[in-house]
């Protein structure tokens, strides 16, 4: 620990310390992505451009609900600028805005969000702050084999809560009014490439 007072310096030369005693702490910290380096080091790790890319596509061509009156209420399109128009914070927005988008959920044990995914194996060097995302969808611990899901704890157990939910499959990631866009593309970009090994140990077990 490094102290900017002088004078306490000069008398602790007087007397040789007793160095069995003293503790060298070195405090280190981890890039997110409000961290303009966290690019730097996110693009030294770009893989290749994946043989099936044209296949990984297909489905975004495919037409997806829409908020069009014939989708949505009235009722709900006024609930959720309400919400959105009120809310200053990204939480607020997770909590009372994105529901009305997202819909009825089956299961709600299979929602989660905003707890650090401090589980999974990191995908730097552990440069990278853990994953924290505002809200995704995963499953429960009990839908997949205890063997299978213990011996890929690194990839598909995000928590090291045991009784969370586990295989995250689906991010959302939430910005206030004076959020930055681009912190939330680098955050979900995080999200969706931190479930990516535990996808690829599915297809190779």
């Amino acid at each position: 620990m490094s102290t900017s007072s002088s004078g306490r310096q000069k008398r602790c030369a007087r007397s040789a310390p007793d160095n069995s005693n003293n503790k060298i702490t070195t405090k280190t910290t981890s890039t997110t992505a409000y961290n303009q380096n966290f690019n730097n080091i996110w693009l030294t790790m770009k893989p290749a451009k994946p043989n099936n890319w044209l296949e990984l596509n297909e489905p975004l061509t495919q037409p997806r609900a829409s908020l069009s009156p014939s989708k949505i209420s009235e009722q709900e399109f006024g609930e959720f600028r309400e919400a959105d128009m009120n809310a200053s914070k990204e939480k607020p927005i997770v909590r009372l805005a994105i529901p009305i988008i997202e819909g009825h959920i089956d299961d709600v044990r299979c929602m989660e969000g905003d707890y650090p995914f401090r589980n999974f194996a990191p995908l730097t060097d552990g440069t990278l702050a853990n994953a924290t995302p505002d809200h995704f969808l995963d499953a429960r611990p009990e839908q997949l084999n205890r063997q299978f899901r213990d011996q890929l704890s690194d990839f598909v157990v995000p928590s090291t809560q045991k009784d969370h939910p586990i295989a995250p499959n689906f991010f959302q990631e939430a910005k206030g009014p004076d959020g930055s866009p681009a912190v939330a593309t680098r955050q979900a970009c995080y999200d969706d490439a931190m479930r990516t090994p535990g996808i690829c140990s599915y297809q190779s077990s």
